[in-house]
């Protein structure tokens, strides 16, 4: 005769419930992710505005950003995913603060303007300048500066020469990855100063 001695403390153990996985994680990062293309895209769209690139302020995209932000507040547990979460949310305030301020520059101006000009906005080309398919002459001025002029000496190519390679560039990239906008950079390499390319794809 058969022996089932220890099975019910077996069938116990079997059917002990196993510890969920925590699915969330990888959704939450996704929307960390979400949002932070969210705001790369905005600070993208302010830039081409103060250009003059844009017609509108970027307020969708603004909104856009702001609504995930909210839609992840009181839902991060992890210490650093909450670590990242409040770095995007200083990186936001940060960005919108600087284009508030820069819009009311403009506005204020040092002399009278006519209605709806601008004044040229401040082009860094070391943190990137925007060259879309039909840019702007001080985006591209600025990026001729940053490369040839900040060291000193002669240029190697006029500004001329120089709006003509960077468009052909900034279409070349556009062929290969169908992005509207290319962000150009003045990066120095072993004491060498070089033109870098992104290009700028629009978030979901």
């Amino acid at each position: 005769m058969k022996s089932y001695r220890g099975r019910p403390a077996a069938a116990r153990r079997r059917a002990a419930p196993a510890t969920p996985p925590p699915a969330a994680a990888p959704q939450l990062g996704r929307r960390l992710d979400e949002l932070e293309a969210a705001i790369r895209t905005l600070a993208i769209d302010q830039q081409r505005f103060l250009a003059g690139d844009l017609k509108v302020p970027p307020e969708d995209q603004t909104e856009k950003a702001r609504k995930l932000l909210r839609s992840l507040r009181g839902k991060v547990k992890d210490v650093a995913d909450s670590f990242r979460l409040n770095g995007l949310e200083a990186r936001l305030n940060s960005q919108l603060e600087l284009f508030e301020r820069r819009l009311r520059q403009q506005e204020r101006g040092a002399a009278p303007r006519l209605r709806g000009a601008r004044t040229a906005p401040r082009l860094d080309p070391a943190a990137g300048v925007v060259i879309s398919p039909q840019p702007a002459p001080a985006a591209e001025n600025a990026l001729y500066k940053g490369l040839y002029l900040r060291g000193g000496g002669k240029p190697k190519v006029d500004l001329e020469r120089f709006r003509a390679q960077l468009r052909r560039s900034a279409e070349a990239i556009r062929s290969k990855t169908g992005c509207r906008d290319i962000v150009f950079r003045v990066a120095v390499e072993d004491g060498k100063r070089k033109l870098k390319a992104r290009p700028v794809r629009a978030s979901s």
